[in-house]
């Protein structure tokens, strides 16, 4: 990954901008608090009653990720006042590192146990590539959580692979309405779309290998493009692809769309289409924090 360093007389006044940012978050996450955690079941049967309990968990995942934007932002904004008084690449440094620890706790620092392996070999010729997703509201990773990654997941079990961000929309319409009116069904389409066409490329070449890695929503899209691959008649050989997902909600022991498989909630375009296949030839690590209502739904 590259990082630009902004010119110290530009800081005082991207602070001042980022704490409106800061505040225009807080406030939307306020208005919107109550509409999203809580949802009344429909009827006093079992079915409507888990459903209920499954559109509480959405709007408390949305809500988690929107503290956790704001508390970001407003780590950021400090570190970045403060450079403007006395900037110094140590400063930048420190700041990073900081936004790191927290992006760690979101992303690596409660995980529990992993399933699956993912396999350590020494690099041949060719191009080595790690796609990074983002998980639902987050279509566009940023450097924070790229960093994360890579240091968490990526450097420890694939050395030498550089880390490319790949876009997908990860939305979950009406949770996610400020970033556009996807579905969770057409929102995982277009991602598996994004992901074929960017391993396709990648992969084009066989000297050429890629780690995907997906977090909520974009682990079901990759659990999608596995399933795809799965199904061709000349797909990637496994020892040119491998995955590693986080917070899975089709994972085998415990995804809420295992859990329920073959249910479909036609308001919000959810399919709960089953595990993430365990016979997959692909090496899979799986990683689950435990009590994480989406991957680790209670029986």
């Amino acid at each position: 990954m590259s990082y630009v360093i902004t010119a110290p007389e530009m800081l005082t006044t991207a602070a001042t901008d980022l704490d409106g940012i800061g505040s225009a978050i807080k406030a939307a996450s306020a208005a919107i608090a109550g509409p999203t955690t809580g949802v009344a079941a429909a009827a006093a049967e079992e079915v409507s009653g888990a459903i209920a309990k499954l559109f509480g968990m959405f709007g408390q995942e949305y809500q988690s990720v929107v503290a956790q934007a704001g508390a970001f932002q407003t780590e950021f904004t400090r570190l970045l006042a403060t450079a403007g008084d006395s900037y110094a690449i140590t400063e930048a440094s420190n700041a990073l590192g900081a936004l790191n620890t927290q992006a760690q706790t979101l992303l690596g620092g409660a995980f529990g146990t992993a399933a699956g392996t993912s396999e350590t070999a020494p690099l041949a010729a060719g191009t080595h590539v790690a796609f990074v997703m983002g998980g639902t509201a987050i279509p566009w990773p940023d450097a924070t959580y790229v960093t994360a990654v890579q240091d968490l997941f990526i450097d420890p079990h694939f050395p030498g692979f550089s880390t490319q961000v790949l876009f997908t929309p990860e939305q979950l319409w009406p949770f996610t309405s400020n970033l556009g009116s996807l579905t969770f069904g057409q929102s995982v389409a277009q991602g598996v779309a994004i992901l074929r066409d960017a391993l396709s490329a990648q992969l084009s070449d066989p000297a050429n290998t890629a780690v995907v890695f997906g977090y909520s929503q974009s682990a079901t899209i990759a659990t999608n493009q596995i399933r795809a691959f799965m199904s061709q008649l000349n797909p990637p050989g496994p020892s040119q692809l491998s995955f590693v997902l986080t917070g899975n909600p089709n994972n085998p022991d415990g995804g809420v769309l295992e859990r329920f498989n073959g249910l479909y909630l036609p308001i919000v375009d959810v399919l709960f289409n089953g595990a993430t296949p365990p016979d997959s030839p692909y090496p899979t690590a799986i990683y689950t924090a435990q009590y994480d209502g989406i991957a680790n739904f209670p029986r």
